[in-house]
């Protein structure tokens, strides 16, 4: 606390056993800290045990790899104030079977350009969970991989800001994933952005009250995809706004995938949606009460495939002069909620 320093040259392991069960707690509220090496809040022994972080104030640097829970622990990382600098991979419950947990009130979690993000790493058979209610997460660089172990993840967030300027945001990339934005929550993706992808899955996506996703990056390879790699993603959208102007949005993409948008209420804004982009996939657009999706063209990007828009009271808006606005879909119907189409100054 206060104006202390303290410089770890090696590791730091809060909680540390090699046989039975331990227990660590590390408690931060000022001054700086310095870990050279790995920062470990519970680390080795089959049996595991409990440890927790806390963080109110101050600066922690992990130079090195931050992993919390890992070889069966439980480990918990508070954190409601400070800043966090992670050099390198990030991992909320390490391979080794760790039940990890964030929860973020306050504070700043920067991660830099190396590495990546991971909640529940790959081969990790416990569900590992964020609780968001504030604070800030950037990324300069490295995937986001959200949900990659089999025991999968879950991330609850209702306020607070998240970034990631560079790298992949994964939700649902090696096994099951949900992710609930709600209240003024705010998240920003630069990347490519499959929701159900990879060997993973299914990825869902609930978004309600003024939360807002935003989709940045202009390039063909990152877009946005739901349901992905031959795998099930589904966006149930009762509020917020979700926009992609400078990338296609894909419902059902690679690898014979499934992609379901549940809009109403709540706003979509994107430049163009594509359903099907391999042969074989499905995707499926129901706008409902209360929805509105704004885009400058819908179509179809396989040969072979399932496309469906379906409208049950919800508002269609173009948003560019195109003649072909909506075309090659399997099915368009009009279901009992009715439909609105709004051509715009178009």
């Amino acid at each position: 606390s206060g104006n202390s320093q303290l410089n770890v040259d090696g590791d730091l392991d809060v909680g540390h056993n090699t046989q039975g069960s331990g227990s660590g707690t590390y408690n931060m509220s000022g001054g700086t800290a310095y870990v050279n090496g790995w920062l470990t809040i519970g680390r080795d022994g089959s049996s595991g045990g409990t440890a927790v972080f806390n963080m109110s104030g101050g600066q922690m640097d992990a130079n090195n790899e931050f992993h919390i829970a890992e070889s069966g622990w439980t480990s918990t990382y508070n954190m409601s104030g400070g800043l966090l600098v992670a050099h390198s991979w990030w991992q909320i419950g390490r391979s080794g079977g760790g039940t990890g947990m964030l929860n973020l009130s306050g504070g700043t979690v920067h991660h830099l350009n190396n590495g990546g993000v991971v909640l529940c790493d790959g081969g990790n058979a416990n569900l590992c969970t964020v609780t968001q209610t504030g604070g800030y997460i950037t990324s300069d660089g490295g995937d986001w991989l959200i949900g990659n172990g089999p025991g999968g993840g879950l991330w609850n967030m209702s306020s607070g800001t998240n970034v990631s300027l560079g790298g992949n945001t994964f939700i649902g990339s090696g096994g099951a994933c949900t992710v609930n934005m709600s209240g003024d929550a705010s998240w920003t993706v630069n990347g490519w952005f499959p929701i159900g992808a990879n060997t993973g899955g299914p990825g869902i996506l609930n978004i309600s009250g003024n939360a807002t996703l935003t989709k940045t990056g202009g390039d063909l390879t990152t877009h946005l995809s739901i349901g992905d790699g031959g795998l099930t993603g589904t966006i149930n959208q009762t509020g917020g706004t979700i926009t992609a102007l400078t990338t296609d949005t894909y419902l059902g993409a690679q690898g014979v995938s499934t992609g379901t948008w549940n809009l109403g209420p709540g706003t979509a804004v994107l430049s163009d949606l594509r359903f099907v982009r391999d042969n074989g996939s499905t995707g499926i657009m129901n706008l409902l009460a209360g929805g509105t999706l704004i885009v400058g063209e819908i179509n179809t990007n396989g040969s072979s495939g399932d496309a469906e828009f379906h409208f049950n009271g919800g508002t269609l808006t173009a948003s560019a002069s195109d003649a072909t606005f909506m075309q090659g879909l399997t099915l368009a119907d009009i279901q009992s909620g009715g439909a609105t189409i709004d051509t715009g100054v178009n």
